[in-house]
């Protein structure tokens, strides 16, 4: 192990251990509590995990119906319950949809919970439509306890050396900003590599990065994962990276994706589910039998779904969010029913496999890539209401968007040039402003569609 991995264990232990002692009331010591609260609570059956879901559910719904304005007017027309006694109760509360969101607005937030207390965030839509929506502390605290929960069930510590291969949060520079964040992946062990340049020599030095960073654990997007991996075959490299797991989220991960990152890096993959908006989902364990949901914090129900497919829609109550609630909340995917138990004897129930949320690779000319989880964190902040980008088959791109009226010539401007950017300038890029977006069959939009070829690159060389 280099030098560099111990000094940073050793002050990602000390961090995640003795600070939250001496500042008990501070970030890290109210996010240790709350771990620590829920320390074998999925080991529970799962009747004593409905009883816990049920208390928080009949809070949730008796708060939502007195103080939110729309359930307030739902109670009030008597179309939802303040109270369940069985899980098919919460069936009479009506589906809350990412348009009712849109059109209900402020009419969603709690009229009795402090505004300085919430704030304003935004999903950039991976079915192809940026939503926005209101959070609060409290609600966060305890989804970032749900995401440490899932770490433990691929058999990793707070404290575990972990790299993301993962989009960037902001696309312009800030000095400031950086420096922040470099400090704070020091001291909780952290890497970061932007997933969003995947060229050859991108891939060459995420390849160094993690070489030298020794993770214990790689979490990136399916498709950046295989990428990177790929990469990896062709140069005829074999990793000694990470040491214990891959956890592949925000993308569903297809069993031909898993195979080939078990083989490239020699540990078990775990598929992780969740959503911005959200947060943690669900989140699979050792025996790879479905996804064990994050019942402290989320309430899963399955729904058929409307096109015939036998496929079941995914509709999710946030139990510990009261500032503006999502009660069976539509997230917009398709998942394998019914739900079931596993045979690790955990009492969460798990979801078999997870369809939706599926985004393709940009291809580029010269053999590198871009994730399609590109544009729905380019797009959440920039008044784009919903979009497609279609790849053709000479690699030129076009991107329909529908803009709102918030959107300024600035915002405009900056999306063509980070586009451009980031696709270089071998590939035409076409922008138009539209007024709508065709749906597929299934009624979700196709984000990101690539018809360009997929191996233009080396072939890949076995791992020996």
């Amino acid at each position: 192990m280099h030098v560099r991995s111990t000094v940073r264990g050793v002050v990602s232990a000390l961090y995640s251990s003795a600070w939250p002692l001496l500042r008990p009331n501070g970030y890290m010591g109210r996010l240790r509590a709350a771990m620590r609260a829920r320390t074998g609570l999925e080991w529970t059956s799962p009747g004593e995990v409905w009883d816990r879901q049920k208390t928080r559910l009949n809070a949730l719904l008796a708060t939502a119906a007195q103080h939110v304005p729309y359930y307030r007017r739902l109670a009030a027309e008597a179309r939802m319950p303040t109270r369940v006694d069985r899980p098919e109760d919460l069936t009479a509360v009506p589906v809350l949809t990412k348009a009712i969101i849109r059109q209900e607005d402020e009419a969603l937030l709690a009229d009795n919970f402090p505004r300085n207390l919430m704030y304003r965030n935004a999903t950039g839509g991976s079915t192809g439509e940026p939503l926005h929506f209101w959070s609060d502390h409290t609600a966060v605290l305890l989804s970032n306890a749900g995401e440490a929960w899932a770490t433990t069930v691929a058999g990793l510590r707070p404290a575990s050396a972990m790299a993301f291969l993962w989009g960037a949060g902001r696309f312009e520079p800030s000095t400031r900003q950086d420096l922040k964040e470099s400090f704070l992946r020091f001291i909780t062990n952290r890497l970061f590599i932007d997933c969003f340049h995947m060229s050859e020599d991108d891939l060459r030095r995420a390849h160094m990065r993690l070489s030298r960073f020794e993770p214990d654990a790689l979490v990136g997007y399916s498709s950046a994962l295989v990428e990177l991996a790929a990469f990896l075959r062709r140069e005829g490299l074999r990793p000694d990276y990470p040491r214990r797991a891959v956890l592949s989220a925000a993308e569903t991960l297809d069993e031909v994706s898993r195979q080939i990152l078990e083989q490239t890096f020699g540990v078990q993959v775990y598929d992780r589910y969740g959503s911005r908006e959200i947060g943690l989902i669900a989140m699979e364990c050792d025996r790879h039998e479905g996804l064990h949901m994050d019942c402290e914090n989320v309430f899963v129900e399955l729904a058929d779904d409307p096109d015939g497919s036998g496929m079941r829609r995914i509709l999710v109550t946030k139990l510990n969010q009261f500032s503006m609630p999502f009660i069976r909340y539509d997230i917009g995917d398709l998942a394998e029913g019914p739900l079931s138990v596993c045979s690790c004897g955990r009492g969460y129930p798990v979801l078999k496999r997870i369809v939706g949320r599926v985004t393709e690779m940009i291809r580029l000319p010269g053999g590198g890539c871009l994730p399609g989880e590109l544009f729905p964190h380019l797009f959440k902040d920039c008044g784009i209401a919903s979009y497609r980008v279609v790849q053709a088959a000479d690699y030129s791109l076009d991107v329909a968007l529908v803009r709102t009226p918030e959107q300024t010539p600035e915002q405009d401007a900056a999306l063509r040039r980070i586009i451009a950017d980031r696709v270089g300038p071998t590939v035409p890029v076409q922008i138009r402003h539209v007024e709508t977006i065709d749906r597929s069959a299934t009624g979700k939009l196709l984000p990101v569609i690539s018809h360009a070829p997929k191996t233009p690159r080396r072939a890949e060389r076995k791992l020996t």
